[in-house]
Order: structure tokens, then C-alpha cells, then sequence
């Protein structure tokens, strides 16, 4: 999926603003996620990574919850944790960027470095697993599109991973 193509589909389902985040708090979050932003992620997070105007909630997409710095930096280790106790290392390496958790138990996340950067990865916490999804970032975005007839126009999810 093009990044233009998943665009104009949020687009269509927002009903507020879409808000991004520029280049120094691009530099910021990898500096402080200690991961590699680019490509599909760059778009994504340039774009909607404030604010996806609507069209994504904060159910699963944990970016958009309002958990302040430390709640991010505490699930994005947890991750890292449960990644070490299983024994990927590799995907440890890979600078892994926890974006959603569905259920409370499955933690989707991007490998940001790495052969394995460009697929979005599942750790399931109930069996201690990894798998690898087959899915681009961007057509995980698409799967956690939330449909109209679905959304609470009163509610719009905005934060920043960089809230103090």
C-alpha cells in the first residue's frame, strides 16, 4: 500500500484536523526511542503522528493515548523486555517501535533497523510468541482504520510520545 493511497483514506474518515510532527521532534523521538524513523513511518508519523484527525483511536493505537513520556518509554521497554525473555535478540537489535496493542496482550510493533525493518511484528504476551504479521506498516495503519458508523464524533485522540 502507498502511503497516498492510505492518506486519502484517513483523510475521508477524519472529521478534525490531522497533525504531524515536524523534523526536530522526528530527531527527538529517535533520539529518545533510540530507533530509525524513515520511510513509511516518516510519512505516517510527519502527517498523523499527533493526530490522525479521527480516523484512528487510542484503543489500540498507543501512540495517540495520553500517557505522557514515561508511559510511552515504559511500554516501549516492556516490548524490548519480553523480546530478551523469549529470545529474539535479532529483533531486539532491530530497534523495535511499539505503535499498538490490541487486547492487552498482542504488541504490534515496526522493526525500525535491520533486514526485517519494512514488516510489522506481533508479540503475543498469552503464549510469550512472535510473528511476523506480512504486513507493511501501512496496511497495519489501514487495519486499525476505526469505520464511521464505529466513531464517537465527540472523542478525537491527540497526543505527542514527547508530553511531559
Amino acid at each position: 500500500m502507498k502511503f497516498e493511497i492510505l492518506s486519502k483514506k484517513i483523510d475521508s474518515l477524519s472529521w478534525h484536523e490531522a497533525e504531524g510532527y515536524d523534523s526536530n521532534e522526528l530527531l527527538d523521538i529517535e533520539k529518545l526511542f533510540d530507533i530509525n524513523i524513515n520511510n513509511d513511518l516518516k510519512n505516517f508519523l510527519e502527517k498523523y503522528g499527533k493526530c490522525s484527525g479521527g480516523a484512528i483511536g487510542d484503543d489500540s493505537f498507543i501512540i495517540y493515548r495520553d500517557a505522557k513520556i514515561r508511559g510511552h518509554l515504559l511500554a516501549q521497554l516492556d516490548i524490548i523486555d519480553s523480546l530478551q525473555e523469549i529470545g529474539e535478540w535479532d529483533m531486539v537489535g532491530s530497534k523495535p517501535f511499539l505503535f499498538a496493542i490490541q487486547g492487552e496482550t498482542q504488541y504490534y510493533f515496526l522493526p525500525t533497523n535491520g533486514a526485517s525493518k519494512d514488516k510489522v511484528y506481533i508479540y503475543d504476551d498469552n503464549n510469550e510468541s512472535l510473528s511476523n504479521t506480512n504486513s507493511s506498516f501501512l496496511e497495519t495503519v489501514d487495519f486499525f482504520l476505526d469505520p464511521l458508523e464505529d466513531q464517537n464524533r465527540e472523542v478525537i485522540c491527540k497526543a505527542s510520545v514527547l508530553d511531559f
